[in-house]
């Protein structure tokens, strides 16, 4: 288990069997994005050079529906990282966002959950336990690896 921890983020991951890692990530809606993009790109480094598979899941505070979430659409495509999450996850009366993300970095063009909602967290559930399934991982962790 890796754990970070600073004013601008959270992170924590999980090795699952040696063949995925599963982390979750917290931003607050803060406006200094920058250190935290430097950081996900050093963790999205870090899976791309091991060859690992990575799922990556929270609350991001960065809106994908719009133009404010290039920077990191395109860093996370960059080490070949997707979303799952295509469809609003925080609605209200006069607006809708997409800020809670599902990433990983392997082929599951056929699973991508359009069906999120921001009233539960059990469609979020299924669709990591779905990610792990298509990666060959048994559910129950095995191995757990501190770093830092």
């Amino acid at each position: 288990m890796t754990e970070t921890k600073t004013g601008e983020y959270e992170m924590l991951f999980v090795e699952l069997n040696t063949k995925v890692s599963v982390g979750v990530i917290y931003r607050p809606p803060t406006p200094r994005m920058q250190a935290f993009l430097l950081k996900l790109e050093n963790t999205l480094q870090r899976f791309s050079v091991s060859n690992k598979k990575a799922i990556l899941c929270g609350d991001f505070n960065i809106n994908i529906a719009d133009s404010s979430g290039t920077e990191y659409l395109n860093l996370i495509a960059s080490y070949g990282f997707h979303s799952h999450i295509v469809d609003p996850t925080r609605v209200t009366q006069t607006s809708s966002s997409t800020i809670d993300h599902i990433l990983s970095n392997f082929d599951t063009e056929t699973n991508r959950s359009r069906s999120y909602s921001r009233k539960t967290s059990r469609t979020t559930f299924q669709s990591i336990l779905s990610l792990l399934t298509l990666s060959h991982c048994p559910i129950d962790p095995v191995h757990i690896i501190c770093h830092e």
